[in-house]
């Protein structure tokens, strides 16, 4: 479907010469641009907080955000090592979240004029995001405090940095000390960062100072171990319309009080019971088709591949690691490593055996979760679906997390 349409009226040229939201009522008229949705949220004072700072001449700094709060019964650990590397994500403030919000809820709602009418990640850096001017301010801020910078977002809202923990430290005034809480070792900074007043208001919040937030899957562990080794035989194969089953999954089950439709379901149960069936008998595999997979472990793949082969076929996966990819260590069904991640591939692969699979994997922190969303939205390589099973309440969100999230989640809304 086409983009819509831009027209100049509404927007003011900003003195880096990109055109901005207008904060004039009159000139927020819709000529097929979200203009409903941004003279809704957009206000004078959002415009005012997206203007590039004028306190360049000013000294000192200003706290972002803060700390994180410890887990209940967190005690002091080793703090990790000064040498440490880290990946941070500075999130800019645009002043035009709530705008992007609501031109995400327009999008998805079927009675507005909005509906369908995606922008592209470009579109969103233009109507949504930061100015060159304000990009330019964190990029050069970040640089004098000795940080490595790296790549601005395709939507203009974030920056990302790296340096090693006693460079974050040193750049943002903060200690980062090792805890750990519930036989799990973390580390966190001790008080909220700190950045020059002169970008002041063009930084909303930093992502990846802290390992307090974990995701975790929503595999239920039962009390029966399954070895994958005896499960899946490539001989036991039985045909089932046109998806295959896998008759020796219900063989490791016997005598454990499960079968298939109580306690567990097979991948052809799932397929006849969504009526899938007819779809495959038709020769509609999913042939064609790429599906984006986002994941913070490593997948099984010994075990992704058994099951294929139990299944009767041989489905394309490729792991596409963010940020050096997850340190959960090889995957270990003991426990329950990469066990998640194989089953959402084995489910894709077997209800539709001819899709491509990307298996997008990130280290389970909040940069990670932030950048991996970023990553499977990217432009260059977006693919229209997407899964995740991985998370966590947003309850047990760090502020930062949800506050961060909420653009990336939105864009592809």
């Amino acid at each position: 479907m086409g983009t819509p349409s831009v027209d100049n009226v509404q927007f003011g040229r900003g003195t880096d010469g990109v055109d901005r939201p207008s904060s004039r009522p009159g000139a927020l008229r819709r000529l097929g641009l979200p203009a409903a949705a941004l003279s809704l949220a957009l206000g004078a004072a959002q415009v005012a907080a997206a203007v590039p700072s004028q306190a360049a001449a000013q000294s000192g700094s200003v706290a972002v955000g803060h700390a994180p709060a410890l887990p209940k019964g967190a005690v002091s650990a080793v703090a990790p090592a000064a040498t440490q590397k880290l990946s941070l994500d500075i999130q800019l403030n645009t002043g035009h979240a709530a705008a992007l919000a609501q031109y995400a809820s327009a999008v998805a709602n079927r009675n507005s004029p909005y509906y369908h009418q995606y922008l592209t990640p470009g579109q969103i850096a233009q109507y949504f995001g930061a100015s060159q001017t304000e990009i330019s301010a964190v990029e050069a801020s970040l640089k004098a405090q000795g940080l490595t910078v790296g790549s601005v977002s395709a939507d203009g809202m974030f920056v990302s940095a790296g340096g090693t923990i006693a460079q974050v430290e040193h750049a943002f005034s903060v200690t980062i000390n090792g805890y750990k809480a519930a036989g799990r070792s973390f580390f966190a900074n001790t008080t909220a960062p700190t950045v020059p007043v002169s970008v002041s208001s063009d930084i909303s919040g930093i992502t990846g100072m802290d390992t307090v937030a974990y995701a975790v899957p929503h595999l239920a562990s039962a009390a029966h171990a399954v070895k994958a080794s005896s499960a899946v035989p490539s001989s036991s194969v039985t045909a089932n319309y046109s998806n295959n089953s896998c008759s020796n999954i219900a063989t490791a089950y016997s005598g454990s009080g499960l079968s298939d439709g109580s306690g567990y379901y097979t991948d052809d149960s799932i397929s006849s019971i969504y009526g899938l069936n007819k779809m495959l008998a038709n020769g509609d595999d999913g042939a064609g088709v790429t599906v984006a997979v986002y994941e913070l472990e490593t997948y099984d793949a010994t075990g992704v591949s058994l099951i294929d082969s139990c299944y009767g076929h041989s489905t394309s996966v490729s792991e596409v690691k963010v940020d050096n990819g997850p340190t959960t260590g090889a995957a270990n069904a003991a426990t329950n490593t990469g066990v998640e991640s194989a089953l959402d591939i084995e489910n894709i692969a077997n209800l539709a055996p001819g899709v491509q699979i990307l298996d997008y994997a990130a280290p389970n922190t909040d940069s990670g979760i932030l950048d991996n969303y970023a990553a499977i939205i990217n432009p260059t390589t977006a693919t229209p679906t997407a899964t995740a099973s991985t998370g966590a309440p947003r309850s047990a969100w760090t502020t930062r997390r949800a506050r961060s999230t909420s653009p990336a989640s939105a864009e592809p809304a």
